[in-house]
């Protein structure tokens, strides 16, 4: 029975990443991807200075100075993949199958992450570890639910600037996690430490919410520990219980938070030298935009909404009936969820406006609080599980089998998002002109329709660098737009 059980639940794991493969195939690509790997324009000086030296001491200006790790992985990537790939597809197809497989691998590492904090277990084949990974998966909208609750982005761009990021904080916060939720402790040696102050910098210098997230989490449990202990000692003075609560510190948090937080801050200062911040709303107003954000965020779909229930209902399960040392540290790790989130809202306008994210929190920018409500429903539902009664247990277990089977249903797929691109792609490879005029109104290689062969011109440097067309062929597009 057991043996059935794992192959039930590794052959429903294989099927869904499967799927997400293909979907990922069929997604067309973005408008930022040439500029990105052929580091044009204002791009050099962040693969030249991956520290953004010249934006803290000279306080130059340019692209990105504080994500130099997922410029380098994205430009490296696209100018290696492809050619490997081309010994079995055509060049177009390579450049679709290398975005398949890099949101495939890190949807997959990312899972895999999850369950290791959500049963504390790095075993894949073991029960729970599998049943967390069934829980989880679907979880992860390829379409579906994904402008709502997406953590895998169906821009290849984006992916390289969220999910790889939060592949390296999840990797830098592993033991922190082991240490407060399953009491593993962290020994920290020559080799531990080098280790961790490499993947601190690329937790840093990656994306654009790591260096909040750390710093959010940092005074979270920094704080929360420090007055905790504060409040031990009550008949000593002031200055004593500051001072001795300041020792009780874990080691742990110590030696894991303040090297990455400081890390962080240097991050988070070079940022504001960033040339792509808009800042062009006056911050009221930007506060003002946050409840749209919310209320998109949760209405027009069901799965996050649901999400929150399950959790809901499991967190009312552990604090009237369970409320032991585990269950005490799962609700506990719901409440940080909700400060974490309450804080991490409150502080999103301050990195600036972005016009294609008018209401300041859209799924891409609620990655972390995401991330953060996947691993407590999996840890809580989890526990549930294990506790409660052969009464109630059928009925609960068919509601999160439903709950799954509406995810899996909804993440559906026309497979032919990038149809109309791959044929534009086609055409120009074709021609022997130096201009192609093409009457698609999809977008090719951009984030809209492009009017003017001016504005193919890294478009064509690419596609020419990748062996799809033989010499630089710009083109311009006069057809109706397809796309919403």
């Amino acid at each position: 029975m057991k043996r059935l059980l794992y192959i039930i639940l590794i052959a429903f794991l294989l099927l869904d990443t499967a799927y997400s493969f293909y979907q990922h195939y069929k997604m067309p690509l973005d408008g930022d991807l040439a500029m990105n790997v052929l580091r044009a324009g204002d791009l050099a000086p962040t693969f030249s200075d991956p520290f953004g030296f010249r934006a803290f001491v000279h306080h130059e200006k340019y692209f990105n100075p504080n994500r130099f790790f997922s410029q380098y992985a994205n430009s490296e990537y696209f100018l290696t993949t492809p050619f490997l790939l081309q010994h079995f597809v055509n060049p177009i197809d390579s450049v679709y199958l290398a975005c398949a497989i890099l949101k495939t691998v890190l949807q997959v590492l990312l899972i895999y992450l999850l369950c290791v904090m959500i049963t504390g277990s790095y075993r894949v084949f073991n029960k729970d570890f599998l049943i967390a990974a069934v829980l989880i998966t679907p979880l992860f909208q390829t379409e579906g639910y994904n402008p709502y609750m997406g953590i895998i982005d169906q821009s290849i761009s984006y992916v390289f600037f969220y999910a790889l990021p939060l592949v390296f904080l999840l990797l830098y916060f592993q033991p922190l996690y082991r240490f407060a939720m399953f009491d593993k402790p962290f020994r920290l040696s020559w080799i531990s430490g080098l280790l961790l102050f490499c993947l601190a910098l690329m937790v840093s210098f990656s994306g654009p919410l790591n260096t909040g997230i750390v710093l959010i989490t940092a005074l979270i449990l920094l704080g929360a520990s420090w007055y905790r202990h504060y409040n031990l000692f009550k008949d000593s003075s002031s200055a004593s219980r500051i001072k001795t609560a300041a020792a009780a510190l874990p080691k742990t948090y110590l030696y894991l938070l303040i090297p990455l937080s400081l890390i962080s801050l240097y991050s988070l200062y070079i940022g504001t030298f960033n040339v792509s911040n808009y800042n062009n709303i006056p911050l009221a107003e930007a506060y003002s935009r946050i409840p749209a954000g919310l209320y998109l965020h949760f209405t027009p779909k069901l799965g996050f909404p649901l999400l929150c229930l399950i959790i809901a209902i499991n967190a009312v399960f552990i604090k009237k009936w369970h409320y032991d040392n585990e269950g005490k540290k799962i609700f506990g790790f719901l409440m940080f969820m909700i400060v974490f989130s309450v804080i991490y809202i409150a502080l999103l306008p301050l990195g600036g406006y972005r016009p294609y994210r008018p209401n300041i929190l859209r799924y891409d920018t609620a990655i972390p609080i995401t991330v953060g409500f996947f691993i407590v429903y999996g840890i809580s539902t989890l526990f549930v599980l294990r506790r409660i009664g052969r009464k109630y247990k059928p009925w609960y277990i068919l509601a999160v089998v439903a709950f799954l089977v509406l995810l899996t249903i909804n993440d559906n797929s026309s497979f032919n998002a990038n149809d109309c691109e791959k044929a534009a792609l086609q055409k120009i490879a074709a021609c022997k002109a130096d201009v192609v005029e093409l009457d698609s109104g999809c977008r090719v290689m951009a984030w809209d329709t492009i009017s003017k062969p001016g504005e193919s011109v890294f478009n064509a440097e690419l596609l020419n660098y990748w062996g799809v067309t033989k010499k630089k062929t710009l083109y311009f597009q006069t057809g109706n737009k397809t796309f919403n």
